[in-house]
């Protein structure tokens, strides 16, 4: 089964200019851990609970005066719509990743997977890893991660299969 096959299709973004308070009344009315920063075609980066919890609130800082920008997550690990459930979960395990943006063949946020009431594990019941990848690796190009350079510029890393990942250069 593919990823496309269980994702759910309604991602909503919130600017990197947003503050921590509205990005969290999102959250909260959406009843989503993670919202991706930026657009459909121009992934920033994705503002997370703990990234809440651990850059603001234990610091003491104002959820009305702090930017989106200044504390959301710029490394992004992603997953496209036809990697294998399987992909996607090793991944996910790997870098203990709870949030994982679908992707299409441009790069286009299409969706994330899973859905609140059903995780994305429940789906990878029948999958069997690829023998010939190596014991317990399973396939699919195209997972990896973005960085985004200080000049603001997005590179993709790829992802080797199973859990030893290339790291971006």
């Amino acid at each position: 089964m593919k990823v496309g096959d269980v994702m759910t299709r309604d991602v909503e973004f919130v600017g990197a200019e947003a503050t921590v308070a509205e990005a969290a009344a999102a959250m909260g009315d959406l009843g989503v851990g993670a919202l991706p920063i930026g657009a459909t075609d121009d992934l920033q980066g994705i503002l997370t609970d703990r990234d809440i919890l651990f850059r603001v609130v234990a610091r003491g800082l104002s959820n009305t005066e702090v930017l989106v920008g200044d504390v959301m997550t710029t490394t992004i690990f992603s997953c496209r719509q036809e990697d294998s459930i399987s992909t996607a979960l090793n991944l996910m395990g790997a870098r203990n990743l709870r949030r994982l943006p679908v992707l299409d063949a441009n790069g286009r946020v299409v969706g994330r997977p899973g859905h609140p009431r059903r995780p994305l594990a429940h789906h990878a019941a029948g999958e069997r890893p690829d023998p010939a990848r190596g014991a317990g690796a399973v396939g699919g190009a195209g997972i990896g991660r973005f960085t985004r350079s200080r000049a603001g510029r997005r590179s993709h890393a790829g992802c080797a299969r199973g859990p030893s990942l290339r790291r971006a250069a």
